[in-house]
């Protein structure tokens, strides 16, 4: 019998999860980062090539000559027009540096370009690491980012600082459940700066804070409310939501402009022009024309819409505060999530909250007053800068509709709002389902057990701030969706503040739905047979909706006939192979197939687009 030292047993090979493999024998790194660096060589490429070549916009003109003003020692004053002093003092920097021509005056919004596709890092323990690498490629590809990351405006800058904040909640949160203080002071800090920076570069600052404000006060408030009503809040906001966007939406393409020699008024014309009447009875003042007070019934029509979106806004975060699982924070199946907002904000030290107000108002004061050399800007940045943009509201500079967004985003952000807003609706039924029943006859606690969570494409259960994260994501889509469609002015570069949203809820979707998938298996099994077949089938089906057949007896009807009649033959051939390969594969993993290839699909897609955009049609009127 052979003996066996202990130095002939070889160590079994460790086994690694996604990205963990080795380049070479010397050389010990992981795809995650490779995947990473490529992502960041691709957005400086994306963000910096011929960036000078556009011919320079009525805004970026008023931006580089105050910036060049203040580089030339005449100094700045800050303008609520040209909104906040970050982008003026960015770019006077940068001239200083790097001297004054079209490129430089561009670089500092394509820095911050660079910078924002490469956030999504730190979004790594929710997103996971496929979502959060889904979400810098989305960015990276994104039309709407990549054109304005090489466009002198403050959208940007004001995205970077917007991203950074709820990093800084999100980290502050997760390091309040480990318990390390110094940490945690250290996301305050940051949160404070990143808050303070937003302020001081543009006044959708207002928005955005307001959106992440109110996340936490409201889920702290739902924190406190049984988990049953909570659903019958949302139920209640839903229909009403569905009420009045009905209502809104029948008023709206009533009052249409009327077809020559339509002589009787619309029902819905009708209404407005009766509630006008009623307005003008009411506040019996002759100096007000009947067009002033069909406007105010309108804004009032629309104060409506938005606070009812709100309100539904508001009441998902309710279903996401209680949930079946147990999660790395030990909370109990179908009770309330052990992490409390109200106890997090409880417990923030005194001494650590004093000193990150100390710094957002320093570095408020220092840009604004633009080093001390005018006092004045305090003001100018605080009140004069929220009543002129408020006042704006009712100019309606732009003259766009309030479904302005609603055309845009389709047109150019389709592959993150069709993915963001299948996930967020997948996600709030989840959620629903997971709400524990009332307790029956009175007693105060249902002992049965709440519906479990089926399999989420994942053997790990999400924890409450899993949840939150998600939550966050699907108010932060609704909230900038409707406050922007309400706002008065409506510009094609806020659509950046809408996307992102959509990006990050995107991503996480894609994450979900494919992190449980076994693709060795799918490969085995003939998943690339799969793939292959669908845009096949894909492609007969729509020959078949498009070509008539039967139409007649010349050569070209003959033509469209045959061609049908072939679609007709391809198609079930096409069809009988997609059955019976999505059978060999199980339709798990036929699903995720599917789902994978449409991503990629809409994707290059998305590339093309972004492209076209960027570096063919950038001074083509054809681009809206």
């Amino acid at each position: 019998m052979t003996s066996v030292s202990s130095t002939d047993i070889r160590p079994l090979p460790e086994k690694r999860g996604f990205g963990e493999s080795q380049i070479g024998s010397w050389l010990s790194c992981n795809w995650e980062i490779v995947l990473y660096a490529l992502i960041l060589a691709l957005a400086v490429f994306t963000r910096f090539h011929d960036l000078g070549a556009r011919a320079i916009s009525h805004d970026e003109s008023l931006h580089m000559l105050y910036s060049f003003k203040l580089f030339d020692g005449d100094g700045y004053r800050h303008d609520p027009m040209m909104h906040g002093p970050l982008l003026f003092e960015v770019n006077a920097l940068l001239y200083f540096l790097f001297g004054d021509n079209n490129t430089v005056a561009r670089s500092g919004v394509a820095l911050f370009g660079v910078a924002l596709v490469m956030l999504p890092y730190w979004f790594r323990p929710w997103l996971g690491r496929l979502g959060a690498l889904v979400a810098s490629g989305m960015m990276l590809i994104s039309p709407v980012v990549t054109q304005y990351s090489r466009h002198l405006r403050h959208d940007v800058f004001n995205e970077v600082f917007t991203v950074l904040m709820f990093i800084a909640l999100f980290q502050y949160l997760l390091t309040w459940q480990e318990g390390s203080e110094r940490r945690r002071s250290r996301w305050l800090y940051l949160g404070a700066a990143a808050v303070a920076l937003m302020l001081c570069t543009k006044e959708l600052a207002f928005i955005h804070g307001f959106i992440g404000l109110t996340f936490i006060l409201v889920v702290g408030l739902m924190e406190g409310i049984d988990a049953w009503r909570r659903r019958l809040l949302f139920v209640g906001a839903l229909v009403l939501l569905i009420v009045v966007g009905l209502v809104a939406l029948w008023l709206t393409f009533g009052n249409a402009p009327s077809l020559p020699g339509a002589e009787t008024p619309t029902l819905a014309r009708q209404v407005i022009d009766g509630l006008a009447g009623l307005s003008e009875r009411l506040s019996n003042d002759p100096e007000l024309t009947p067009e002033s007070h069909v406007a105010s019934i309108w804004m009032l029509i629309q104060m409506a819409v938005l606070l009812v979106g709100l309100l539904f806004a508001a009441s998902t975060l309710g279903l996401s505060v209680t949930g079946p699982s147990a999660g790395r924070n030990g909370e109990g199946r179908g009770g309330t999530a052990g992490l409390r907002l109200v106890e997090v904000v409880r417990t923030i030290p005194l001494r650590a909250l004093g000193m990150a107000v100390l710094l957002a108002l320093t570095l408020f004061v220092v840009l604004y007053t633009t080093f001390f050399t005018n006092p004045y800007g305090v003001i100018s940045g605080t009140w004069g800068a929220l009543s002129y943009w408020l006042s704006q509201h009712g100019v309606q500079r732009g003259s766009q509709p309030w479904y302005y967004y609603l055309m845009l985003l389709p047109l150019y952000e389709f592959l993150p709002l069709a993915v963001g807003t299948a996930g967020g609706g997948w996600y709030l039924w989840r959620r629903w389902r997971a709400t524990p029943r009332p307790a029956p006859n009175g007693r105060k606690g249902d002992k049965r057990e709440a519906p479990s969570e089926e399999r989420m494409a994942t053997d790990e259960a999400p924890t409450t701030l899993d949840r939150y994260f998600v939550a966050l994501l699907v108010y932060w889509a609704i909230d900038a969706l409707v406050i922007y469609s309400w706002a008065g002015e409506k510009m094609p570069w806020l659509l950046v503040h809408l996307t992102m949203p959509f990006i990050f809820l995107a991503a996480w979707t894609i994450d979900r739905a494919l992190r449980g998938a076994d693709w060795r298996q799918a490969l085995a099994r003939g998943g690339v047979i799969f793939a292959l077949l669908l845009p096949l089938a894909a492609s007969a089906v729509m020959t078949l909706l498009a070509v008539r057949p039967f139409q007649g007896k010349s050569l070209f009807d003959l033509r469209d006939t045959g061609q049908w009649l072939g679609s007709v033959i391809i198609a079930v051939v096409v069809i009988y192979a997609l059955v019976h390969w999505g059978r060999r594969l199980g339709w798990y993993l036929a699903g995720r197939i599917a789902f994978a290839l449409a991503v990629v699909v809409l994707a290059l897609f998305t590339m093309r687009s972004s492209w076209l955009v960027s570096f063919i049609n950038y001074d083509d009127v054809s681009e809206y």
